[in-house]
């Protein structure tokens, strides 16, 4: 299973490269006006978001649609020396010096919330509603299964927050937002794997079906 893991990830690093920075904003802003524009959005009082990484497509316009509207917003940081993962509340309605000061560079060079400045996110922020987690990746497929980077550190922090969750009444949907060149037939997964309900790309959102 590790061998066709890493032999998949191998592959789709190659297809992302070959995406143009054109390509990637334009997939980008495709994808993050879909989302906006259904119901899950509107429906949500909290997004639980990421920092793109170079090779990511970019959530940043969901992120400032939140901000507009009033809700809830969070980005992750790894918990050092572990495979963890914790939210803090960002303010994206601020730009320029005031949006970057909110961030550092992480441990793997993705920016990441600076605690002096972002209070923490937890599921009694938002008890009694709906949450929305959008989940990077590298590759999902249409069943929802999805391959990560091997670090476990969203598997580890889904499985935590559901259990969060559940204990205030929040209602927790999660999304796996991708470019459609990362969209596969099937993706191997594991017991631990946690897959997503949704699928976001430029192509637009689409429930996810088991098979």
């Amino acid at each position: 299973m590790d061998d066709a893991k890493k032999t998949l990830r191998r592959a789709v690093a190659e297809k992302l490269s070959l995406l143009g920075a054109a390509s990637r904003d334009a997939a980008a802003s495709a994808a993050c006006r879909s989302f906006v524009q259904s119901p899950l959005f509107a429906q949500s009082s909290a997004l639980l978001c990421y920092m793109a990484t170079g090779q990511e497509i970019s959530p940043e316009g969901i992120m400032r649609a939140a901000a507009a509207a009033g809700k809830i917003l969070a980005v992750p940081r790894c918990v050092p020396h572990t495979r963890q993962l914790r939210f803090f509340r960002v303010d994206a309605s601020c730009s320029g010096e005031d949006w970057r000061r909110q961030f550092v560079s992480g441990a793997w060079g993705i920016l990441e919330p600076d605690k002096a400045w972002c209070p923490p996110f937890s599921a009694a922020d938002c008890a009694g509603t709906q949450v929305c987690v959008l989940v990077p990746g590298l590759a999902f497929a249409a069943d929802g299964a999805r391959l990560g980077h091997g670090k476990g550190y969203y598997d580890s922090f889904l499985a935590s927050f559901a259990g969060e969750a559940a204990s205030c009444g929040c209602r927790v949907l999660r999304v796996g937002m991708c470019f459609s060149a990362q969209l596969l037939p099937s993706v191997p997964a594991e017991a631990h794997d946690i897959p997503v309900q949704f699928l976001l790309t430029e192509q637009g959102l689409s429930y996810c079906s088991p098979g």
